[in-house]
């Protein structure tokens, strides 16, 4: 069965109260209900640490905190606790752990927590950090096409403006978006019975079909 979050809720008494607020270890049960919470755009507050060069995070792209950034394309399993996460191999650093445990801080259990001494870097080759991203925007001056790794997956990036460049990213699109269709097909296919007529192609999809073109060419 899948794992729901349980709530358990306590009578008051004056006797019973304790001092502080913690936030204790979560328990999977059995339930049927699940939620897992979505990707946020970067929030106010972190764009101007991004940009504030006195801010241990100027610059750092994997910037985030409670109410911004990465969740549903990060999480494992749930609940989401940061164990639970692709980020459970990066470490918190004594800062970052103490924001982390900080019931004042906005970055209080805040899973993705990270920072340049301690989280996930830039890499293009072997380089890392501003060199990496340094090395990929001259590659996109040139002329060349570059694939960003980012939360969701892969994204082809080039200069709109240079007419070469796209024509490249346009060769290179072509069989990626064949074989990403084609293993679509293979793993939802469709049976229809013998003799109905099959669905058109979308009217707003001009354009030569893809598996027919594939089959030409062989």
């Amino acid at each position: 069965m899948d794992a729901a979050w349980r709530i358990e809720v306590t009578p008051w008494t004056a006797d019973a109260m304790a001092a502080g607020f913690d936030i204790v270890e979560s328990e999977a049960v059995p339930g049927a209900a699940r939620e897992i919470p979505p990707d946020l755009a970067t929030c106010a507050d972190c764009l101007r640490e991004l940009f504030a060069p006195a801010n241990r995070r100027y610059r750092y792209p994997f910037i985030t905190c409670t109410v911004c950034g990465p969740r549903a394309t990060i999480i494992e399993s749930l609940p989401y606790d940061r164990a639970r996460t692709s980020m459970r191999g990066f470490e918190m650093c004594p800062a970052c752990a103490g924001e982390y445990h900080d019931p004042g801080d906005r970055r209080f259990h805040a899973e993705p927590i990270a920072c340049p001494s301690c989280g996930p870097r830039l890499r293009f080759l072997s380089m890392t950090g501003e060199t990496a991203l340094r090395a990929a925007v001259d590659v996109v001056a040139g002329g060349g096409v570059v694939a960003v790794k980012g939360l969701g997956g892969f994204q082809l990036v080039c200069d709109a403006i240079n007419g070469e460049s796209v024509a490249r990213l346009r060769r290179i699109k072509g069989p990626l978006l064949l074989r990403a269709h084609a293993r679509r097909r293979r793993r939802r296919p469709q049976a229809y019975p013998h003799g109905a007529r099959l669905p058109a192609r979308r009217r707003d999809h001009p354009g030569p079909d893809p598996y027919r073109s594939a089959r030409s060419k062989r």
